[in-house]
């Protein structure tokens, strides 16, 4: 086997072959080539012929671009082929195939096909076929109309003649998935049996398998390719799902059924949709999703446009369903995991001017955590970036610095998300945030946390107490939940953050101050598992103290529930959150004028800024209904004994 690397250049796809720095084992005498060619005109029938069903890894109008493809070092007959699995020809057993339809890469010279089906690589050929083609797509008739048998899967392909460095043999993009896409150079194993090489990295080859609906039996068909969906929901009420349609018939789909499964009950709901899903197109609408309890479940289309289908292709999804009464027992406090590095010169205008415009109305309200990645403020061997490539699927393209989640989850909300992670798309401008904030802190949750911090006699020991209650029955069967625990500073100032305006120089110029910086993890990073009670409270203690270099003032804790990294990525949900400041070490306080503190509207203010109330011993307490005594009142970097009588 002989390495080599793709040479891409001009096209849009190829741009985004280049961002994954794709190389791939290739057989001996394989080249790629990509040249800003002319792309072939789309066909006559590209939104689907009547009575014609393709099936195939690649869609069938992809438009072909001269030059974004395969070539060969020398003079060669090659193979080409894709393999058809279980799920993609079940639905068209008893189907009659009369065509195929190829892709050619180039108008230098036309080729020649010699097509054919086969249920294995070395197999004998139960259906062939031959044809010249030329650029672009093309159709070559089979010998005889071939019935689509019951089995688990089918090879579909063509042998051709090359010419030497002749790019002939077209690429789609995206890549296609691992064992779909093959190719053979000619290269024989010790018994005679072809050697078929897996290139689904290169891209997906342009075969599809034309299957004839002449009795109209394939008309009304489709299946959910993927849904992306809120896991957490109130029991039995229809939520939003954004569900990718693949429409494997051949009429338009104008009108849907979606059913959700777990167990022997189901839930359907039908939907009009307000575009139609052409023949042969994957497109996503925004579709009804309905939790009938909790646990592991499906979604299906079990409807296309009135008719059933008679055997659904079903999704697996998880339902974690809160019935109404127990949603109304828990206030949900999300949190808000923003990923920062000094070394990063967007940080600061995207977090201070863009992200804080919005969110500062809602700090009482959410938990706020700055991921620090590659820089003094990181934690572990980096533990933010681990945390974002997993939370991506390992998928490095998709991270991106800086950026953020909230609660972990695809909420669904008026803010583009980064496909296939829990990330938005980039941070939000000010205007575009305010109401979607206001409108999470009233998603269900079916869990609390009580946080109590006290210090462990006159050292500079905290003890940190976490009390909770996880509501039982709700969460699936044999899924534990876990406790995240983290000491927290805020107003940490640096002297080594990065700024827009020297973005293209050596050195940090002026000085910055970081929002809730993680000083110490004092759970393991995706946190300890929870044990709970028969009736669902749980108590966890944990140990941590202050360092020199912690401003004991600005000091605080963020606890949360959250489920756990052995699940997939999209389905790591935080559940609820809690805040805690901690206390001021034992004896620090400063007296201050008393003119300088108020009492209004329930709340102590100190020159103008509401302050938190401690106890002497640095215990914080509730700012009403105090009973007599001496307190410390606590507002920024200022610190004020008070007697209340």
């Amino acid at each position: 086997m002989k390495k080599i690397t793709l040479i891409l250049k001009s096209t849009l796809a190829v741009a985004l072959m280049c961002m994954m720095s794709l190389s791939v084992q290739a057989q001996s005498g394989w080249r790629t080539n990509a040249m800003k060619g002319t792309p072939q005109a789309a066909p006559a029938y590209a939104s689907g012929t009547a009575g014609t069903v393709y099936v195939s890894h690649c869609r069938y109008n992809e438009q072909i671009y001269q030059g974004d493809g395969l070539s060969y070092g020398e003079d060669h007959r090659v193979g080409a082929a894709v393999k058809l699995t279980r799920d993609m020809i079940e639905p068209y057993i008893g189907g009659e195939v009369k065509a195929l339809r190829v892709g050619w890469d180039t108008r230098a010279k036309n080729g020649e096909f010699e097509c054919f089906i086969r249920t294995s690589f070395n197999g004998p050929n139960i259906a062939t076929g031959k044809g010249t083609v030329k650029f672009g797509w093309n159709v070559v008739r089979l010998d005889s109309t071939f019935i689509i048998p019951d089995v688990d899967e089918l090879i579909v392909g063509y042998y051709t003649e090359l010419v030497a460095n002749e790019c002939c043999l077209p690429l789609l993009f995206p890549r296609s998935t691992p064992n779909s896409c093959f190719l053979f150079d000619g290269q024989t194993d010790e018994n005679g049996q072809e050697i078929w090489g897996d290139y689904n990295e290169l891209g997906q080859m342009a075969i599809v398998m034309n299957i004839a609906d002449t009795d109209g039996r394939f008309n009304n068909m489709g299946k959910v390719t993927n849904v992306r969906y809120e896991n957490i929901a109130i029991q039995g009420e229809a939520g939003t799902g954004i569900f990718t349609i693949k429409n494997t018939g051949s009429n338009a789909i104008t009108s849907v059924e979606v059913t959700s499964i777990l167990g022997e009950e189901r839930m359907s709901k039908t939907v009009k949709l307000s575009a139609s899903v052409a023949a042969n197109v994957e497109k996503k609408v925004s579709l009804p999703i309905t939790f009938p309890g909790s646990g592991k479940g499906k979604v299906s289309l079990t409807q296309v446009n009135g008719v059933d289908l008679a055997n659904p292709f079903e999704k697996e999804v998880t339902f974690i369903a809160v019935p109404q009464e127990v949603a109304q027992k828990y206030q949900k406090r999300p949190v808000v995991e923003f990923y920062v590095s000094e070394n990063s010169y967007m940080v600061p205008t995207y977090f201070d001017d863009y992200f804080m415009a919005d969110f500062a109305d809602f700090v009482e309200d959410y938990s706020l955590v700055c991921q620090h990645t590659d820089d003094q403020f990181m934690t572990g061997d980096d533990d933010a970036i681990l945390m974002m490539l997993s939370l991506a699927n390992n998928d490095s393209t998709k991270i991106l610095m800086p950026q953020m989640t909230i609660d972990r989850t695809d909420y669904l909300i008026n803010l583009p998300m980064l496909d296939d992670t829990p990330f938005l798309y980039g941070i939000p401008y000010p205007g575009n945030a305010q109401s979607t904030y206001r409108s999470l802190l009233s998603r269900p949750t079916f869990a609390n946390l009580d946080v109590e911090v006290e210090n462990v006699g006159e050292s500079d020991s905290v003890r940190v107490n976490v009390n909770g209650t996880i509501e039982p029955g709700i969460m699936p069967e044999g899924e534990p939940l876990f406790l995240t625990v983290y000491l927290m500073e805020s107003q940490v100032e640096t002297n080594s953050q990065k700024f827009w305006e020297d973005k293209e120089g050596e050195k940090p110029a002026g000085n910055y101050t970081h929002y809730n910086v993680i000083r110490e993890i004092l759970t393991p990073l995706w946190g300890e598992q929870i044990t709970t009670a028969e009736d669902g409270t749980f108590t966890m203690t944990y140990l941590t103290k202050r360092y020199d270099d912690y401003d004991p003032k600005n000091l605080s804790i963020t606890a949360f529930i959250n489920r756990g990294e052995e699940n997939g990525h999209l389905e790591r949900q935080i559940i609820n959150s809690q805040v805690a400041e901690v206390p001021l070490p034992v004896g620090i306080h400063a007296v201050s004028d008393d003119n300088a503190v108020a009492f209004r509207n329930g709340s102590f203010y100190l020159n103008g800024e509401q302050a938190s109330v401690f106890t002497v011993d640095g215990k914080r307490v509730s700012n009403r209904s105090l009973t007599p005594g001496v307190y410390l009142l606590k507002a920024g970097d200022r610190v004020i004994k008070r007697m209340i009588k």
